[in-house]
């Protein structure tokens, strides 16, 4: 009997249920980092997990990449292609409120926002590829990054670092995936959209000038923290009346400092903040817009105000075409309803943003809440928990877009000479 080629459908088939029988593996895996978690470059134990884990595997496996990241490279039956795939394994600086087996034993640390999940996902998409690697020409390459929550833990972004160490050459990628866990989004549902997905996000400080006097002659001095409230609402003008109705933006001040006594106006207020915009061309021209508007504002109340602003993160764009591809995977292991493109970007910022900007890339929620469960409460919340039955379908969803990636003869757009 001839042996047959495994066709595409059947790829599906076998990678699911090897994703399947892998579940209770999964969960152990999570439910043991969610225990254990470790903050931005601290996350030695996990590190030692996947290196481990990935040389049981027969990965290439280098170690301290950007201090505590780890990069595993699969190769297949021959040369070809190579993919990546991206896992974040950070912990918040946020206490883990949850009664639960598996709650934080690290005091105000807590893997709030499912990287634990993440590594556990990447591990078990080694395992499944691993499985399968005589059945696939190229190579996959994992990457453990730390420090994606760089913003929360003061430190450089974990993305920069592991690309300013190598992680993306030897072998150069020809493409990237990346995945979030949504619990916003019902359990096993796939949220992806081509283009920008995430927003990115920018910091601002403003410094307000005064001018102190006793508040009996308040007439006698200029009154910081009253045109800094001006300027609050002033700012909101930006969302209501600078952007177009379809592409808002996420304006909030989130720390407010001044003031000295309660008897005397406050010569000096310093506020900061962070905005996110859905068009890229109009974040660039925020700076302008807040500059007019602080400037009128301060000046009104005889105060002076100052603004320094910072793109933090650059919004992450999907490329078109590997997201029709990982689109077209994410049908063949899921109903149809299931798999939902997004109409506006998220307001939020990932530092895959600067692996996409060098690779082809394609980045993709998957829903993990589930209200029957209790389980519903947005990332960075003390009570954040998943839905597990999403392990065994994100492992599917990246081990198959991987497979129909490196199954191509051509990559599914044109080669540019730069582009890595």
């Amino acid at each position: 009997m001839k042996k047959r080629a495994v066709r595409e459908r059947d790829w599906a088939e076998i990678i699911m249920s090897r994703a399947q029988e892998q579940r209770e593996d999964l969960i152990r895996i999570r439910r043991d980092l969610h225990q254990h978690p470790e903050l931005a470059y601290r996350e030695e134990r996990t590190s030692k997990i996947v290196a481990e884990r990935l040389a049981e595997l027969g990965l290439s496996v280098r170690t301290e990449v950007a201090k505590t990241g780890v990069v595993g490279v699969l190769n297949g039956k021959e040369e070809g292609k190579v993919i990546g795939i991206r896992v974040d394994m950070d912990a918040l600086p946020i206490a883990d409120e949850k009664e639960c087996q598996y709650a934080s034993d690290h005091p105000g640390v807590g893997h709030l926002c499912g990287h634990d999940a993440h590594t556990a996902i990447g591990l078990g998409a080694a395992a499944v590829l691993s499985s399968l690697k005589e059945g696939f020409p190229g190579s996959v390459k994992f990457l453990f990054q730390p420090a994606e929550e760089s913003l929360d833990s003061q430190c450089p972004s974990g993305a920069q670092s592991m690309i300013q160490e190598g992680a993306l050459e030897d072998p150069a990628l020809d493409a990237l995936l990346g995945i979030h866990l949504w619990p916003e989004m019902p359990v096993n549902q796939v949220g992806i959209r081509s283009g920008v997905i995430l927003t990115g996000l920018n910091l601002f400080q403003i410094r307000v000038k005064g001018e102190k006097s006793h508040t009996a002659r308040s007439d006698l001095g200029v009154d910081a923290i009253l045109a800094a409230s001006h300027l609050v609402l002033a700012l909101q003008s930006l969302v209501s009346r600078e952007a177009h109705p379809s592409e808002p933006i996420n304006l909030n001040i989130g720390m407010i400092e001044g003031g000295q006594a309660p008897n005397t106006l406050a010569d000096q207020v310093t506020m900061r903040g962070s905005i996110r915009a859905c068009n890229p061309t109009m974040g660039e021209r925020l700076p302008e817009k807040m500059e007019r508007i602080i400037g009128s504002a301060a000046a009104a109340l005889r105060a002076e105000a100052h603004l320094d602003y910072r793109s933090y993160l650059p919004p992450l764009l999907n490329e078109e075409r590997l997201t029709s591809l990982v689109e077209e995977a994410a049908l063949q292991i899921l109903p149809a309803q299931q798999v939902a493109r997004l109409d506006l970007p998220r307001l939020a910022g990932d530092d895959f943003a600067y692996m996409a900007q060098r690779v082809p890339a394609c980045y993709v929620f998957l829903g993990a809440g589930n209200e029957w469960k209790g389980i519903a409460r947005p990332s960075h919340h003390p009570l954040f928990d998943i839905d597990e039955d999403c392990l065994p379908v994100a492992v599917a969803l990246l081990s198959l877009a991987a497979i129909r990636f490196l199954g191509q003869k051509e990559p599914p757009w044109p080669i540019v000479a730069d582009a890595r």
